[in-house]
């Protein structure tokens, strides 16, 4: 009976010892597996790690970007607005109408009155008799447009066009018009009144007059007088003066075709021999008209700069 119980004892003597051997070889294999690291996914080609993924705050934007008025004014060096100025601003067509000499500044009227003179008068130039007549009867009214003797209304047509005179006026008022009669002389009053315009009465023959000392200006409202050698009386309006000094003229006369409207020369200070005045002027050519050899009368506006 104490032999048996000596062997039992030993065996749960050596049980015990073993499973405490296997509890600690446990704890010691848990600790090294902590130890190791975990190896990571292998990466596929639609999951390169190269090509970073755009997120929501990297997108490019979707609006072209304006600068501001100030960012191009430093870039193009535009300079800042001034103050405007009292003087006329000259359009790039009157500069290059004073530059290449084709209007000359020159008398009372500022620069910009003249350009609007010489634009008011060319758009009355007719160049076939037919289209004269039509644009006579326009100022003048039905029946009254002769291209021979519309040299009046449309002399006034001109100047108001240009702003030199009132809108108000009838040109029909000027149809035939005769200063030497007291009601006609009494119209011009009231059109040029003396408080705005020069009277200036020349009597000596247009192929006489010396242009160099008394020239025509820009905006001159002129009556020619026929004198006891001419068959006719006229009235113009000088449209513009160029820089040799010859004066020029929207006005009707006679050509080959007959009547018309055109910008004229009517002098050449440098050539008595050219213009309007110097063949209206010449006996041979009286049978088709001649005038000025009374001289002429100036309505002129006085300095307006």
């Amino acid at each position: 009976m104490r032999t048996e119980q000596k062997y039992l004892g030993f065996g749960l003597f050596l049980g015990l010892i073993l499973t405490l051997l296997l509890l600690a070889g446990f704890l010691l294999s848990a600790s090294i597996s902590a130890l190791i690291p975990t190896p990571s996914p292998t990466s596929t080609p639609t999951q390169s790690t190269n090509t970073p993924q755009p997120s929501a705050t990297i997108r490019p934007p979707t609006k072209t970007f304006t600068p501001t008025p100030t960012l191009i004014r430093i870039k193009t060096n535009t300079p800042a607005p001034t103050k405007p100025s009292s003087t006329p601003t000259l359009t790039d067509t009157l500069l290059g109408l004073v530059e290449s000499g084709h209007l000359l500044p020159i008398g009372p009227l500022s620069v910009k009155q003249q350009f609007q003179v010489y634009e008011s008068s060319i758009i009355f130039v007719r160049k076939t008799t037919d289209e004269s007549r039509q644009l006579g009867e326009d100022i003048n009214g039905k029946g009254y447009g002769s291209p021979t003797d519309i040299c009046g209304p449309l002399s006034i047509a001109i100047l108001q066009e240009a702003g030199l005179i009132n809108k108000g006026i009838d040109p029909y008022r000027f149809w035939l018009l005769n200063p030497d009669l007291p009601t006609d002389r009494q119209t011009l009053a009231k059109v040029f009144p003396k408080d705005s315009f020069e009277n200036i009465r020349l009597k000596t023959k247009l192929n006489k007059i010396d242009w160099l000392e008394t020239p025509l200006l820009p905006g001159d409202f002129i009556y020619i007088y026929a004198g006891s050698e001419g068959n006719f009386e006229h009235m113009l309006v000088v449209n513009r003066v160029d820089k040799f000094g010859r004066a020029y003229s929207v006005t009707n006369h006679l050509s080959s075709e007959g009547f018309i409207i055109t910008e004229a020369l009517l002098y050449n200070p440098s050539n008595p021999n050219v213009g309007l005045f110097p063949v209206w002027t010449t006996r041979p050519y009286a049978h088709s008209g001649a005038t000025g050899f009374a001289g002429i009368e100036i309505w002129r506006i006085k300095s307006t700069h």
